[in-house]
């Protein structure tokens, strides 16, 4: 049975702040790459490569941030959304075209996140709430394949234009931000 699982979050144009809180930990992101079609237009694909921390731990919240170095102002209003990934990818190899079943790439829409730019927004960090996608890698109920991030949702998707791509920079500093506990330990009975 296929569970949907919609989460739609508000985007925080807040610096970046890192929590000291017990239970907390910055997860670097591995792996990005901007998929790029031939007319120019793009989508961002990315992942945290190791989520072994996640074995056996509650998540409370998991929040993917990706700064953006300049304060660029977006071009457009964009909404933006944030799915995971349906395959397996690696950032030598992956294109427009390649791994994915259909161009531009594959994406679940199980659990999502969603949030706004305005026109003219200088965002100093994109802030997302991953928390139900990462919940489901924890728990072992989907694998860790990554994130994508579009303008535009839904099956089709949009695309970066030449503008919109200012405002994602180099990407580096793009982290996953989760808070988690342990989860309950197996009992001997008897």
């Amino acid at each position: 049975m296929t569970r949907h699982v919609c989460l739609a979050a508000a985007l925080l144009l807040v610096g970046s702040t890192t929590s000291a809180l017990a239970g907390t930990r910055s997860l670097a992101i591995d792996s990005a790459r901007i998929l790029e079609r031939q007319d120019g237009a793009a989508r961002l694909v990315l992942k945290v490569e190791d989520l072994s921390y996640l074995q056996g731990r509650i998540v409370k919240n998991a929040t993917l941030e990706i700064p953006l170095p300049g304060g660029r102002a977006a071009g457009r209003d964009l909404n933006l959304h944030v799915y995971a990934a349906a395959r397996p990818w690696s950032p030598g190899t992956v294109t427009w075209d390649s791994p994915w079943t259909r161009a531009g790439g594959d994406w679940t829409l199980d659990h999502y996140s969603i949030t706004s730019v305005g026109a003219g927004e200088r965002p100093s960090v994109l802030r997302f709430d991953v928390s139900a996608i990462v919940r489901e890698v924890a728990a072992g109920r989907e694998a860790n394949l990554g994130f994508f991030v579009l303008p535009g949702g839904g099956e089709e998707g949009g695309v970066f234009d030449s503008t919109d791509r200012e405002l994602l920079g180099s990407l580096s500093g793009a982290r996953l931000e989760v808070n988690s506990t342990r989860g309950p330990r197996n009992r001997p009975t008897g």
